[in-house]
C-alpha cells in the first residue's frame, strides 16, 4: 500500500510540476524525492507523471490519483488535529454531575466560565443526589460531582467551593415568619419536610444532629430530593424545611427563608469531587476553572 509519505510527496510534484522546487518545497532532495514517487508508482503498477528532461505533467491515472491522494491527506491531518486537540483537552465532553442547590449560583459561574474558556467541549450535566453522584464518580460514568457534604474518600479529590449557613424555610404565614431569626427550639412541634437519608446522608445527619441538641426529634411527615420540591411543599402548607443558605437565591411568594438562632448553627458545605486517578487534561482545566473561580468569589462564607 501506498505511505502517506508517498502520497504528500506526489501531491508536491503534481502542484509544482518541478521536482526540484517539489523538493524543495518539503525539504527533501531530489533523489530522495524522486524514489519515493518511483516506488509508490510500482507499488500502483503504473506511471502517474510523465517527465522529460524539460516538463513534468500528470498521466490520466495520475489525474485521477491525484485527488484523491489530496482527500486522504486532508482527512489524515483533521484526525491528527482531532485527536491531538483530545489529548490537549481543547474538545472532547466533561461530564459532570451536581445536586440542585448548586444550579442556583455555583454550576452556571463554572461552567459558563469553562465554555468560554473552551467552547469545543461538550459539557454534559446530570442532576443527582449525593450518594448517586459517587456511585457514578466511583464508576466512571461522570467526571466530576458537584455536591454537599460528602464523605472522606481516599480516592477523591475534593476543593471546597460554597460554604454556607442553614436557614428554615416558613410559610409566609407562619406563626414565626415575622422574627428575623428563629430560635430551633421553636421549631420542635412542627411538621418537617426532610430530604431522604439514602440521596444526602450527611446534610440528612446534621439536621437531625442540630435538632437533637435542641432538645427534640423531628416529626418528618414528607420527603422530598430536590430544594425545589421542598420550596413547592412549604408553600403548599405541608411543613417547614432546614435548607443551605444558597436555598435563598429561589424565591417563592409564599415562603420566607430564616437565619436559625439565636446561637450558631454547623455549616453545609458544597464541594468539588473528581477521581484523584483522572489525569484526563479536560478534568484537570475545569478543576482548574473552580479554583479561580473559588478564588475571585473569596469562596466561602455565603
Amino acid at each position: 500500500m501506498p505511505t502517506l509519505r508517498q502520497l504528500r510527496y506526489f501531491l508536491a510534484v503534481a502542484e509544482e510540476l518541478h521536482f526540484s522546487q517539489a523538493a524543495a518545497r518539503i525539504g527533501v532532495s531530489q533523489p530522495s524525492l524522486s524514489a519515493q514517487i518511483q516506488r509508490l508508482e510500482s507499488t500502483l503498477g503504473c506511471r502517474l507523471l510523465h517527465r522529460d528532461r524539460r516538463t513534468v505533467g500528470l498521466t490520466d491515472e495520475g489525474s485521477v490519483f491525484v485527488a484523491r491522494a489530496r482527500s486522504i491527506l486532508r482527512e489524515v491531518d483533521h484526525a491528527v488535529r482531532e485527536v491531538r486537540d483530545r489529548r490537549d483537552g481543547i474538545e472532547g465532553e466533561l461530564r459532570i454531575a451536581f445536586t440542585g442547590s448548586a444550579g442556583f449560583r455555583i454550576l452556571p459561574d463554572l461552567v459558563g466560565s469553562f465554555r468560554s474558556e473552551r467552547p469545543r467541549v461538550n459539557v454534559s450535566l446530570q442532576e443527582l443526589p449525593t450518594a448517586r453522584q459517587l456511585d457514578a464518580l466511583e464508576s466512571g460514568h461522570v467526571d466530576a460531582c458537584l455536591l454537599r457534604d460528602p464523605p472522606e474518600d481516599p480516592n477523591l479529590d475534593q476543593l471546597p467551593l460554597l460554604s454556607e449557613s442553614l436557614v428554615v424555610a416558613l410559610p409566609r404565614s407562619h406563626r414565626l415568619a415575622s422574627l428575623k431569626r428563629v430560635p430551633l427550639v421553636e421549631l420542635a412541634s412542627e411538621p418537617f419536610i426532610f430530604q431522604p437519608r439514602i440521596d444526602g446522608l450527611r446534610f440528612h445527619d446534621t439536621i437531625l444532629s442540630v435538632c437533637q441538641e435542641a432538645g427534640f426529634f423531628p416529626q418528618i411527615v414528607q420527603e422530598a430530593e430536590n430544594i425545589q420540591t421542598h420550596v413547592s411543599l412549604v408553600a403548599a402548607g405541608i411543613g417547614i424545611s432546614i435548607l443551605p443558605g444558597i436555598a435563598r437565591g429561589l424565591r417563592h411568594p409564599g415562603i420566607v427563608y430564616r437565619p436559625i438562632g439565636p446561637r450558631s448553627v454547623p455549616i453545609t458545605h458544597l464541594v468539588l469531587a473528581w477521581r484523584r486517578s483522572d489525569d484526563r487534561p479536560l478534568t484537570r482545566a475545569f478543576v482548574a476553572v473552580a479554583r479561580d473561580r473559588t478564588g475571585r468569589r473569596g469562596a466561602l462564607p455565603n
